[in-house]
């Protein structure tokens, strides 16, 4: 059986939380073993494919739209949509450039057959499929640029995690140095780190 809880707080409304609960019990005597996968809605194309999966023919997956509709959960988001829009328009114009380029070759190809190819003609035909030739390449590049997946967001640093285990390292460096018994293990562990037949004492 499998139940969501859904987590939006408003001192962090750029992300939502959503923990999928699995309980594995196969009868109905064994003890409960839950586990737990979560989830983060990041993006406004994410949360638009989640709210609209949602039926809300039901009664808690109506309240859960409109609480989200309420707390205007997508608002704060990252906006990907316009640059899944930017990258379709891009997509349709390199297809536009794949024509334009194929028609250039043809031009080009039937210069060469039938003999005609010179003078002022040949040089704008030419001219035309380097023209397309670097367009195109300069929109791959654009679309593969666009569709790099970004960096994963460094939750250690946007929770303050990171600072705090630099003081407790911190801290625990200090009482190191005020401790002679530390001092001691440590020197015996070097020492057995080292191969001189040192060793932990319990």
């Amino acid at each position: 059986m499998k139940r969501s809880a859904i987590f939006f707080f408003s001192s962090d409304p750029t992300a939502i939380f959503i923990e999928m609960r699995c309980n594995t019990s196969t009868s109905p005597s064994a003890i409960e073993q839950n586990h737990s996968t979560w989830h983060v809605i990041e993006a406004k194309s994410l949360y638009d494919a989640y709210t609209s999966s949602l039926d809300q023919r039901g009664i808690r997956e109506k309240e859960l739209y409109e609480m989200l509709a309420v707390e205007s959960a997508r608002k704060s988001l990252y906006d990907d949509v316009k640059e899944l829009n930017d990258i379709k328009l891009a997509r349709r114009h390199i297809q536009e450039l794949d024509k334009r380029l194929a028609n250039a070759r043809l031009a080009v190809q039937i210069e060469d057959d039938s003999g005609r190819r010179s003078g002022r003609l040949a040089s704008i035909a030419q001219t035309e499929v380097v023209k397309v030739e670097e367009e195109m390449r300069n929109a791959i590049a654009t679309v593969e640029e666009k569709e790099r997946p970004r960096p994963p967001p460094c939750y250690q640093c946007l929770t303050g995690l990171e600072i705090l285990c630099d003081y407790d390292i911190a801290c625990m460096k200090e009482y190191l140095k005020e401790t002679p018994n530390i001092k001691v293990c440590s020197s015996d562990a070097d020492a057995s780190s080292k191969g001189d037949g040192s060793s932990w004492k319990t």
